[in-house]
């Protein structure tokens, strides 16, 4: 029994309130791309393809998603030229979606640069997204690892 939907992420309600309708739908595409880039859909990224489905506002974009999944087909993503001021939460909501599987893979990596120009950022701040990314990976394992070691644990319970 695997408990890693504990930790699962998504979008607060009011955040996506706050975005127009061109960024949610940027913001779905780009979460479906790093979803499919890897050809594998892992359920620790569960939660991030709910978040995709949920931002768009139409039952035929919701269908272009879930076919796009369906297919590991990427969709195409423009320049982010609305909601600029949430343009630095989107790139790195996008790294913690690639980093959630704990694998980060060169395609998912180079994928993220590509991000970085659609985003209107410079390419060093890929890089430094991508540090925080493989960080997060690390401190997930370990995590991970301090969660099987109290398993084998016996009880110690003290005292007020």
């Amino acid at each position: 029994l695997a408990f890693d939907g504990i930790y699962s992420t998504y979008l607060n309600s009011q955040f996506i309130e706050s975005l127009s309708s061109h960024g949610k739908r940027w913001l779905a595409r780009a979460l479906i791309n790093t979803l499919v880039i890897d050809k594998t859909i892992d359920q620790s990224e569960m939660s991030y393809l709910e978040d995709a489905i949920n931002l768009v506002e139409t039952d035929e974009e919701r269908k272009e998603l879930k076919q796009a999944v369906k297919e590991r087909k990427l969709l195409s993503v423009d320049n982010l030229d609305t909601d600029r001021s949430y343009a630095g939460h989107f790139f790195y909501y996008l790294a913690m979606n690639v980093a959630a599987d704990g694998k980060i893979k060169k395609n998912e990596v180079d994928y993220l640069m590509q991000i970085c120009g659609k985003l209107g950022f410079p390419p060093k701040s890929s890089k430094e997204v991508m540090r925080w990314a493989v960080n997060q990976v690390k401190l997930n394992n370990e995590r991970q690892s301090m969660v099987e070691g109290f398993r084998h644990v016996a009880p110690l319970f003290a005292e007020y």
